[in-house]
């Protein structure tokens, strides 16, 4: 007698196989492995001309739009499903899972994690207790948290630990390349103007 929680089609038989833990970094690695044997026999002639047809044809509109096309349907199929798009994994986070989200919000800003820049914005979230550091309102990843820096990039702010913090995404918006105590300022005329408009 076949099981009702086994997986009915063939997405779900591959979502299914892919949640095992190590499935796909070994689906990577031998993807990896099989190219580097095929380019091993390759002349270094041969190699160049490869390399170069690949840069003509990824950066062709053609190819650029089948890639749209095969990830809008990849990712309309895992967002049917509760999956992340990044991976098999549930969706925890939005669209994605935990590990992709920090990646995604990482990649954005030079974090990843060859630097130990996921490993900071982990921490950085586990030490403010998912609070908003400028609104005290509860941050939800994938919906309202946003990575703020303290003093601006455009104003010489780096990626440094004491520069960054969790903020709400709409609080973020609004500061844009403000530093704390420009944005401070800022909301107190919002609020006097406010007080004199409605007295």
């Amino acid at each position: 007698m076949i099981s009702s929680d086994m997986p009915k089609s063939r997405a779900e038989i591959k979502a299914k196989y892919r949640a095992k833990p190590g499935i796909l970094e070994k689906e990577r690695a031998y993807a990896r492995e099989r190219q580097q044997k095929i380019r091993a026999n390759w002349s270094p002639e041969e190699l160049a001309e490869y390399q170069a047809k690949q840069r003509e044809y990824l950066a062709s509109e053609e190819q650029k739009e089948k890639a749209k096309t095969r990830w809008d349907a990849w990712s309309a199929k895992q967002d049917a499903m509760g999956l992340c798009i990044g991976c098999a994994q549930p969706a925890t986070a939005g669209r994605y899972c935990d590990e992709h989200w920090f990646r995604t919000i990482g990649t954005r800003h030079r974090l990843h994690v060859m630097n130990g820049g996921i490993d900071l914005l982990r921490r950085i979230w586990d030490e403010q207790n998912g609070i908003c550091e400028l609104t005290g309102e509860t941050l939800v990843r994938g919906v309202n948290a946003s990575l703020d820096h303290r003093v601006p990039k455009s104003k010489g702010g780096d990626n440094s630990r004491s520069n960054l913090r969790w903020v709400h995404k709409i609080a973020n918006t609004i500061k844009k390349d403000l530093t704390d105590e420009e944005f401070i300022a800022l909301c107190r005329r919002i609020v006097a103007n406010h007080d004199r408009r409605t007295t």
